[in-house]
C-alpha cells in the first residue's frame, strides 16, 4: 500500500464523519425514533449508491479537470485530508466536492498543468444552482406532503410518516454514496482500494458523525419531521440529477439551501442566521484555502 492509499483511506474516513454527519442531522426528526437503525439504513443505502453508479462521478475532478496526471494525487489528498479533518474537528460541515476541486486547481497550478475551463465553468455553475434547485424540489414536495396529511387521518399520516421517512433515509444516502464518495474512485488504484474506500467512509460515518449532525440539524435551522423529510428528499432529487450528469455536487450546499428556504417560508422561522452566514462563507473560503494548501504540498512533496 502506498503513501497515497493511505493518504485515500484516510479523506475517505474524515469524509464519512463530515459528510454523513449532514444527512445524519434529519434522521431522528423525520423518524422521531433513535439514530442507529436509520442510520444503518442509510450505511448500505450509501454503499449500494457508490458501488452502482460511483464511476459516473469518478475522473470529472481528476482526469476530466486537468492533465497533472497521477502525480498529482499525493499533494490533492493531503490538501482534502487537512481541510476536511480540521472543519470536521471544529464540528462544521464541509464538502468533500468543493475541498477535492480547489486541490486539484493548486496542484495543477504548482504543476503548470492545463486545467480544462469548460469542467471548471459547468461544475461552478451546478455548485450555484443545487441550493436553489434543492430548495424548490424542498418545498413542492412539502406541499404534496401537507395537502396529503390535511385529506388523511391520524393514524394514516402516522404510517405513511414512517414509510417516507425510511425511504428519505435511505435515498440520501445512496446518492451521497454515488455523488460525493464517487468523486474519491478517481484516486483509487483498484477494486481492491475501491472496497477499502468504502468501509473507511462508512467506518467514520458511523463512528463520528454526530457532531457535524448537531450543527446542521439543530443549530442552523428548527423544522417539523415533515420539513426535514422534504428537504432530504429535494436535496437528494438534486445529487441524483448531477450523478447523471457526471457532476460532483455539495450534498452540505443542497441540504442547507432546501433546510434555510423551507424554515424561511414557515411562520414562525426559526433560523440561526449566524449559523447560515459561517456556512455559506464556508463555501469559498474552502475552495480557495484547499487551492493554496495543495498548491504549497505540490511544490512540497
Amino acid at each position: 500500500m502506498t503513501s497515497a492509499d493511505v493518504l485515500l483511506l484516510l479523506v475517505a474516513f474524515v469524509f464519512g464523519a463530515n459528510n454523513i454527519g449532514v444527512i445524519r442531522s434529519a434522521f431522528r426528526q423525520v423518524s422521531g425514533r433513535a439514530v442507529s437503525l436509520y442510520l444503518g439504513a442509510a450505511a448500505l443505502a450509501f454503499a449500494a449508491g457508490y458501488v452502482l453508479e460511483g464511476s459516473k462521478v469518478s475522473s470529472t475532478l481528476t482526469t476530466g479537470l486537468t492533465n497533472a496526471g497521477t502525480q498529482a494525487s499525493e499533494a490533492a489528498l493531503v490538501a482534502v485530508l487537512t481541510l476536511m479533518a480540521a472543519f470536521t474537528i471544529l464540528k462544521f460541515p464541509a464538502s468533500v466536492s468543493n475541498v477535492l476541486l480547489g486541490s486539484m486547481l493548486g496542484v495543477s497550478l504548482a504543476m503548470n498543468a492545463t486545467i480544462r475551463l469548460n469542467v471548471l465553468s459547468y461544475v461552478i455553475a451546478a455548485w450555484l444552482i443545487s441550493p436553489l434547485s434543492a430548495a424548490i424540489l424542498a418545498v413542492l414536495i412539502r406541499r404534496v406532503i401537507l395537502s396529503f396529511e390535511a385529506r388523511t387521518s391520524l393514524m394514516a399520516v402516522e404510517s405513511w410518516s414512517r414509510v417516507l421517512g425510511v425511504v428519505a433515509v435511505v435515498v440520501s444516502g445512496y446518492t451521497l454514496g454515488a455523488n460525493n464518495l464517487g468523486a474519491l474512485l478517481g484516486f483509487t488504484s483498484g477494486p481492491l482500494m475501491s472496497g477499502l474506500v468504502l468501509l473507511a467512509a462508512v467506518a467514520g460515518g458511523l463512528l463520528f458523525s454526530g457532531s457535524v449532525a448537531w450543527m446542521v440539524g439543530w443549530r442552523m435551522a428548527v423544522l417539523s419531521p415533515s420539513g426535514y423529510l422534504s428537504a432530504l428528499l429535494g436535496a437528494s432529487a438534486t445529487l441524483w440529477v448531477y450523478t447523471q450528469l457526471g457532476i460532483p455536487t455539495s450534498v452540505t450546499q443542497a441540504i442547507v439551501g432546501a433546510m434555510v428556504v423551507l424554515s424561511i417560508s414557515r411562520k414562525p422561522s426559526i433560523v440561526d442566521s449566524r449559523v447560515v452566514f459561517e456556512v455559506l462563507g464556508s463555501w469559498p473560503l474552502l475552495l480557495a484555502s484547499s487551492t493554496v494548501v495543495a498548491f504549497v504540498a505540490s511544490r512540497l512533496i
